[in-house]
């Protein structure tokens, strides 16, 4: 959801249109605010939505979608602009953050100042853990760093996201929600 509570993002595999009647792959869709009540879902198109599984959407304060996309276990993060009112066609984050491996369940910074997510690469503490990556003044992304034994275990670590005065980070960990001072993130810069 934007910070604002505008607009909700998703995923689904309902049809895209009336006219398929099949449940097709899982795609991402959105849904505006209209007053106290929500308006009609709205299918991201073509540009954004991959012949792939395209989970996790995350927003930014301008209204950059990042999400997770890809076949099988090789699922890496992507990201797509707004442009005249709509999405453009994503575009994947370089190697210094996605691998090989499963990089996934993405969370952007409000400013896009950094990007967390999960990924199964080697040398994590787990099988997934959670990866930080600062986008630098050129727009470069560092190298994702794990965010080390304070956030991970040897349990899976997903589900990344801020507190709306961006004070606490929220991350699950198995069945449950753990929560820490978000200066956790400023300290792994």
């Amino acid at each position: 959801m934007t910070r604002d509570g505008s607009k909700l993002f998703y995923s689904s595999n309902r049809p895209a249109d009336k006219s398929d009647t099949l449940a097709r792959n899982i795609d991402l869709w959105m849904v505006k605010r209209k007053g106290k009540k929500w308006g009609k879902p709205i299918h991201l198109g073509k540009a954004v939505n991959t012949p792939h599984p395209d989970w996790f959407p995350t927003v930014s304060d301008k209204g950059t979608l990042f999400f997770s996309t890809g076949p099988g276990r090789k699922s890496n993060i992507v990201y797509s602009t707004m442009k005249n009112g709509q999405y453009q066609k994503a575009i994947a984050l370089s190697d210094s953050v996605n691998s090989k491996y499963y990089d996934y369940d993405p969370f952007i910074a409000p400013d896009e100042s950094y990007v967390i997510f999960s990924s199964r690469r080697p040398g994590g503490q787990g099988s997934s853990d959670l990866y930080i990556s600062f986008k630098k003044p050129d727009g470069s992304w560092t190298k994702a760093k794990n965010m080390g034994k304070d956030i991970n275990t040897k349990r899976s670590e997903f589900a990344p996201g801020l507190s709306h005065d961006g004070k606490y980070f929220f991350f699950t960990r198995g069945l449950d929600i753990y929560w820490v001072s978000s200066k956790i993130i400023e300290n792994l810069k």
